[in-house]
């Protein structure tokens, strides 16, 4: 089992970085396969994902990591504090999404929790996840809401993460990476870089790093 200065030292040596530099650490990395295959190196068997729509991101992480055991977290029902699209999602759409992601995981070793964060997050132990991956609802509160929930199931030595570090009000979606965008791709409210910024500064967390090589990058810090 990795310690925090083992996973720090595995990254340091696999982006060759120095600590010593501005925060966040921009790195040559990537989502889609650059960070599975980081967490794959590490070792990393047990995990979870928070906000997983129609699955396409668990499934990156499957195929990527031999064996992991992946909870699935994601309410997948309509609620007045989801405000990111651009359209209301009825319970109609939600349940062809969590349809789609049940098909998509089912040959892997996936365990959904069908819950807001706040109540799935209870049924997991403290410290014993690797890593977690965030991306559930953008705005401030709830990403800080998730940030602080979530750390504490993370173990030492292994990653707090999650998606899209950018806030909508200073980077248009038309401007992102997404074509011909989908109604839940079409994000009208992302505090994920105001919430990111606050939490990392009032918990004095260095280092800490972005994916370089995203248009719209992610996240991620090692659990102290």
């Amino acid at each position: 089992m990795n310690t925090m200065n083992d996973t720090l030292k595995f990254i340091q040596d696999r982006y060759q970085i120095s600590f010593d530099q501005e925060m966040p650490i921009k790195l040559n990395s990537e989502r889609m396969k650059e960070l599975p295959k980081l967490f794959r190196k590490l070792g990393f068997k047990v995990g979870a994902e928070i906000g997983v729509a129609t699955g396409r991101y668990s499934k990156v992480l499957c195929m990527w990591i031999p064996d992991l055991k992946l909870y699935c977290v994601d309410p997948w029902i309509p609620y007045d504090g989801y405000v990111e699209s651009n359209y209301i999602a009825g319970e109609e759409t939600l349940n062809v999404l969590y349809k789609k992601a049940k098909e998509r995981l089912a040959p892997y070793n996936c365990e959904f929790l069908k819950a807001f964060s706040m109540d799935a997050v209870k049924k997991i132990e403290d410290e014993s996840l690797d890593f977690v991956f965030i991306d559930g609802n953008h705005s401030f509160e709830y990403a800080i809401e998730d940030i602080a929930a979530w750390s504490k199931k993370v173990r030492v030595g292994g990653i707090i993460s999650g998606h899209d570090f950018w806030n909508s009000e200073e980077t248009p979606t038309k401007h992102l990476y997404i074509q011909n965008p989908t109604p839940f791709e079409k994000m009208r409210l992302c505090q994920v870089k105001d919430a990111v910024l606050a939490w990392t500064k009032t918990n004095k967390i260095k280092p800490w790093f972005v994916t370089g090589l995203d248009d719209c990058s992610s996240w991620f810090w090692v659990k102290e």
